[in-house]
Order: C-alpha cells, then sequence, then structure tokens
C-alpha cells in the first residue's frame, strides 16, 4: 500500500506541530529553571554577606580601629595647624644604596 501525497504532507504537519508545541513546553520549563537558579544565587550571596562578611568587618576593621586608637596611632593626617596644607614632604633626596633594599 502506497502512502499518496496527501497522506504524508498531513503526517508531517502533524508531527511539526505536536513537535513545536513540545519545544514551547521546554523552552518554558528551561526558562522557569534558569530564573529559579537566577533567585536561588542571589539569596545565597545575600545570606553569605550579610553572616559572614559583616562579623569579617567588624572584627577585623573595628579591631584594629580600637588597637589604633589605644596605641594612639593615626593613620590619616587631619590637623593641618602646623602646616598650611595637607600635603606633605616626599623627602627625594639621594639615599644610600642599602636603604634601597629594606623598604618596608
Amino acid at each position: 500500500m502506497e502512502l499518496s501525497e496527501y497522506s504524508a504532507l498531513h503526517c508531517c504537519s502533524c508531527c511539526c506541530r505536536y513537535f513545536s508545541e513540545e519545544v514551547v513546553r521546554l523552552k518554558g520549563f528551561l526558562e522557569g529553571f534558569r530564573k529559579g537558579f537566577q533567585e536561588f544565587g542571589h539569596n545565597i550571596t545575600l545570606i553569605i554577606n550579610s553572616t559572614l562578611l559583616t562579623p569579617v568587618y567588624f572584627l577585623g576593621v573595628g579591631l584594629t580601629s580600637v588597637i589604633a586608637r589605644l596605641f594612639g596611632k593615626k593613620f590619616l593626617e587631619k590637623d593641618i595647624k602646623k602646616k598650611g596644607s595637607y600635603w606633605s614632604d616626599l623627602n627625594l633626596k639621594k639615599k644610600k644604596m642599602e636603604d634601597h633594599y629594606r623598604q618596608f
């Protein structure tokens, strides 16, 4: 039994319509899947930043600030009463060769 030209085209169009509906459903599923993972990533980022980095900041910066104040260390010179400006002298004169080996 031979298939006529009409029945062959008809069969193909049904399959194509079914296939295109499945592709549309799959695209919708994948789009929702992607959005779900994106929201999950944002939520995990928020949790990590707030629970881990906040205590690290307060312990690191806060503790350093308290210790610096106890020892009288000033990281930024704010008083210009002695000088007329905030500029500091770089002291760019020639140094001995030994001073260049141990700069810090």
